[in-house]
């Protein structure tokens, strides 16, 4: 079980991460307000910036349940 929510946050590391990238993307879906003063293109840069952030942290909580799924098999603390 902890095997399949590993992969399945990886996978969703990976694509948040690879949306961050990706100018056709619509990146006004990602909540945010846009803050007084700022530019389209700051908030923008912020929003890809939140979702390049959000991507990575995924991704390593993903490695971490591989980790301590490996862990686990081979102590048999199953």
């Amino acid at each position: 079980m902890l095997l399949i929510i590993a992969l399945l946050l990886i996978i969703a590391g990976i694509m948040y991460f690879y949306l961050s990238f990706r100018k056709s993307y619509n990146i006004k879906v990602v909540k945010g307000l846009q803050q007084p003063g700022e530019t389209d293109q700051q908030y923008e840069q912020r929003l890809r910036k939140k979702l390049k952030r959000h991507g990575i942290i995924l991704f390593f909580l993903g490695v971490f349940c591989l980790v301590m799924d490996i862990i686990f098999k081979v102590l048999d603390l199953t």
